[in-house]
């Protein structure tokens, strides 16, 4: 209650300091609520201890949403103790939707298909380093030989780790459900639909579309003031990485065969957006189309793909 006093008090991010926070909040022998925003990884574990621990109910808040209402209530300072005060009005503020995590093998669906990203950009940092030193002609017998062995070294543990991730969506009729129906969608094979499916799988049904384009942050930041000051910033850092990073290829492959989706790349392109903004518009699009996809239960159907007005780029 607002009434009551706020008591500081910091924990350690491990599973001892998790469980030091439960005996905390248990203490106060009623039911608790907690508001954290999602962070990830970080955020995941102390989110599951504070679930499964008695009298405890936690939301994991979307930090655009707390952003928002940072904004509203006037905040301006930027520091931990301010951090903890502005997610304690928040829950008590707005409505509060008890969290629900996701199944086990969601989690280990994701673990398993971001360790796929990051070795998979091992490898092409690996690649382009050999590229770039064959290119001056330096480039020891020894030290291709050792490029070499780190690229296939590479390629073998992708591979076994796809053929894992496989696995695990095939002994699960929801995940294989979606999956197929990643997979009908022009743009999206099988490598992207895992890696798809490893972010997706983690989000709880209620989410909207417009949400799962918040926790991506595929949305254009924009300056404006006045009528002399408007600028576009990008779509910044912020947001989950690696969802952005397993879109990024089905976006380029739909531009290139899916009409529609290439109508609306061109499109954008001639009212002044570059290719690159386009390409990230696509990219948003295509997580609204797999969010009705999700939400219907229905294959990928071209013919139902449609283009919305654009305004023109500044």
């Amino acid at each position: 209650p607002e009434s009551v006093r706020p008591q500081r008090k910091e924990f350690p991010n491990t599973r001892g300091g998790h469980r030091q926070l439960v005996k905390f909040l248990q203490r106060f022998k009623r039911p608790v609520r907690v508001g954290c925003e999602a962070t990830g990884t970080y955020g995941l574990d102390v989110a599951l201890g504070l679930h499964a621990a008695e009298g405890i109910e936690i939301a994991v808040l979307n930090p655009r949403r707390v952003k928002d209402f940072a904004r509203a209530r006037g905040h301006v300072q930027k520091s931990d103790p301010r951090d903890a005060d502005l997610l304690r009005e928040f829950v008590a503020n707005m409505d509060f939707r008890p969290w629900q995590p996701p199944s086990s093998t969601a989690l280990e669906l994701r673990q398993i298909t971001r360790r796929i990203m990051t070795l998979t950009a091992q490898r092409t940092a690996e690649t382009n380093r050999r590229h770039a030193a064959r290119a001056t002609g330096t480039l020891a017998p020894v030290i291709e030989d050792s490029v070499r062995t780190v690229i296939e070294h590479l390629g073998e543990q992708i591979r076994l780790l796809e053929q894992t991730a496989r696995q695990l969506v095939r002994q699960d009729p929801a995940l294989e459900r979606r999956y197929g129906l990643l997979t009908s969608v022009t743009g999206i094979g099988p490598r992207s639909a895992l890696l798809l499916l490893g972010e997706l799988a983690v989000l709880s049904d209620g989410f909207s579309a417009r949400q799962w384009v918040s926790l991506a942050a595929l949305f254009p930041r924009v300056e404006r003031s006045g009528t002399s000051v408007y600028r576009r910033r990008g779509i910044g850092p912020a947001g989950n990485k690696y969802l952005r990073q397993a879109l990024f290829m089905p976006a380029l492959t739909a531009v290139r065969h899916c009409p529609p989706l290439r109508e609306f790349h061109q499109r954008l392109v001639d009212r002044g957006f570059t290719p690159l903004q386009a390409v990230v518009a696509v990219m948003r699009r295509l997580l609204h189309i797999i969010h009705a996809l999700f939400k219907t239960n229905a294959a990928f159907d071209v013919t139902r793909v449609g283009t919305r007005k654009i305004a023109p780029a500044a």
